[in-house]
């Protein structure tokens, strides 16, 4: 909901854009062997 609620409230493609880069690269610091 963090993400989504601040995209919505900014109206921005751009932070729905930066939120899921984030998210993308800290899955995958979570993965084994990385």
């Amino acid at each position: 909901e963090g993400c989504i609620g601040m995209a919505k409230n900014a109206r921005s493609v751009e932070v729905l854009r930066q939120c899921g880069l984030g998210l993308s690269q800290y899955l995958e610091t979570l993965r084994p062997g990385h």
